[in-house]
């Protein structure tokens, strides 16, 4: 009976874990995967393994490239901590049922700590590893010989092997636990100080973990904790006496509530919304983002960058764009930030709009800015299809052929690779050969405050590129340059990119017109009857000084509305 209520307990446990990461935190588990580029190479394997904790982060490294997909990526972290919980649970003394409950607390600090988007996989790697070292070595003669090679496996956790040797029963009775533990320091300290000596890192970088987070000079406690847990666990010694009937009852309500509690605080939802729509962006659903949006309108910049991008993708940006919130260029195109995460999906937007250029910098400049020093297979993929169209086959070839040694884009890039030899079927690409097409024919100087001009010279480039007029209609509307609505309207209609001027373009219009005229007579453009009445019907409800909300409830979804009351000030 007891031991399926354990094994009942630890299926809960990983289940829960599971539905987590999969359900409601899954998009934390791709946005780990996009900051690596795992390759089957030696070269690469060296290159990690050279570092103490190499091997728990190779480790680390091979799992997070399944993250890719968020059931997959779930059931690895699921299973991981699964793993630590039974193996904390072989390495205890105590064998009861209150015993196997609290050794489950190691793995849910675990949890805690990869619910922090800069965690790293090989922490836990390492944690496992040292916890199994544990189990497996039973002679603390053979312990000191393997310390050394688990500290260039795992790294600074280490000493959780050490501290479990010293408390769990040993059967070699040659070495008392004083000596075993001086020792065991001692060999620590001289691991640390050869490897002080051999690579050039701070010494605090040996101490403290070089692979355990992403950023090297932060210090983060959580896999330590877990440790530490793990270590006091291993003292508690069995009583003579039963332990109470309501003890294992309440050591699972307190390992229940420790972990709901402790999970959902460190849970940051906010940032897995934005980590949603980047994913989204990323993977090109567009329909998703719009639907997400329509449920839960986005309050930041990255997520209403993606909206738009969506709404214009599927031809609704005109019509649709001020039924969300709107925060001037930060949700169009929002200007460079020295970021490694912001620049991606202010890149896709460019190079959907065939402002290739644009993109490749901000590709380039986010992946090196990861702060372990890693490259990015999404940006590698995304690179090797900027050179593609650009027609620089050579650049285009050393991203593929990177990309040839890694599992998850293999096959996306053997298939691009015979792009390389057939420029034909290169033109004929449904996206490739589209954004060719949608190159600028003369050259000019980029910069972030001649967006309108760049927008307006893709277009007359290309006027089939609709969603560059989008965009510079967008770019005008959202920061109330009303005064170029109307010039941009008559060169869409002069080079024929226009057919019929679109509600929002409606409303813009004429407003601007009546700011410098006294009445419709004249208006060069063609204005639905409707929108000249409602416009009407604003400017009378404003004149009777009506409510901000009445305004809002009959106009909200108006340019109107937004120019006068939601237009953030510069």
């Amino acid at each position: 009976m007891e031991r399926k209520i354990k094994f009942a307990l630890w299926g809960f446990f990983v289940g829960a874990v599971l539905l987590f990461f999969a359900v409601f935190y899954p998009y934390h588990i791709n946005y780990q995967e996009q900051y690596q580029l795992f390759l089957f190479t030696t070269r690469y394997a060296a290159d990690v393994t050279v570092l103490p904790g190499g091997v728990a982060d190779y480790i680390g490294r091979f799992l997070t490239q399944f993250f890719l997909f968020p059931w997959s990526g779930a059931a690895i972290v699921a299973l991981l901590l699964g793993l630590v919980q039974a193996l904390t649970w072989a390495n205890l003394r105590c064998r009861s049922l209150s015993a196997y409950a609290l050794s489950f607390l190691p793995a849910v600090v675990l949890w805690v700590f990869f619910c922090r988007e800069n965690a790293l996989l090989g922490a836990v790697v390492a944690v496992v590893l040292c916890l199994l070292a544990a189990r497996l070595v039973r002679n603390r003669w053979v312990a000191l010989a393997v310390l050394p090679l688990l500290y260039w496996a795992c790294g600074p956790l280490a000493l959780l092997f050490v501290a479990v040797q010293g408390c769990a029963p040993i059967e070699s009775r040659k070495l008392p636990v004083p000596y075993y533990l001086a020792a065991s320091l001692l060999l620590f300290a001289a691991c640390v100080a050869f490897a002080r000596h051999e690579l050039s890192y701070p010494l605090e970088s040996f101490l403290k973990g070089v692979h355990y987070h992403r950023y090297r000079d932060s210090y983060t406690v959580w896999p330590w904790v877990a440790a530490g847990i793990s270590a006091l666990l291993c003292l508690w010694r069995p009583g003579r006496r039963p332990e109470p009937r309501y003890l294992p009852a309440l050591c699972v309500a307190a390992t229940v509530s420790a972990a709901t509690l402790s999970v959902w605080a460190a849970a940051d939802f906010r940032k897995e919304e934005i980590m949603g729509y980047d994913y989204m962006s990323r993977m090109k659903m567009w329909n998703r983002i719009i639907e997400t949006a329509d449920r839960k309108a986005p309050n930041n910049p990255m997520g209403v960058t993606a909206l738009n991008l969506a709404l214009a993708k599927k031809g609704q940006l005109s019509e649709r764009m001020f039924q969300f919130i709107q925060n001037r260029r930060e949700g169009l195109l929002p200007p460079f930030a020295r970021d490694y995460s912001q620049p991606l999906l202010t890149a896709e937007a460019y190079y959907q709009l065939g402002m290739t250029y644009q993109a490749q910098q901000y590709v380039y400049e986010a992946m090196e800015a990861i702060p372990d020093y890693q490259k990015s297979a999404r940006c590698y993929k995304r690179l090797a299809e900027i050179n593609l169209i650009h027609g620089a086959y050579s650049v285009a070839r050393k991203y593929l052929n990177a990309l040839q040694n890694t599992w998850m884009y293999r096959r996306w890039a053997n298939q691009t690779l015979a792009l390389l030899d057939d420029p034909a079927a290169l033109d004929r690409h449904p996206e490739y050969g589209w954004l060719r097409q949608c190159q600028y024919t003369d050259d000019f100087f980029i910069s972030d405050q001649e967006t309108p001009s760049m927008l307006g010279q893709l277009y007359v480039a290309n006027p089939k590129n609709r969603l560059a007029f989008d965009y510079l209609m967008a770019w005008s509307l959202l920061n109330g340059e009303l005064e170029s609505i109307g010039d941009y309207v008559t060169m869409a209609h002069s080079i024929g990119g226009m057919e019929e001027i679109p509600t929002v373009y409606q409303q813009a219009l004429v407003m601007a017109w009546a700011m410098a005229h006294d009445g419709p007579k004249g208006m060069p453009w063609p204005i639905e009857s409707r929108v000249l009445n409602a416009f009407q019907q604003f400017v009378a409800q404003q004149r009777a000084n009506a409510p901000i909300a009445q305004l809002e409830a009959l106009f909200g979804r108006t340019y109107w509305y937004y120019y006068f009351y939601k237009m953030p000030q510069q």
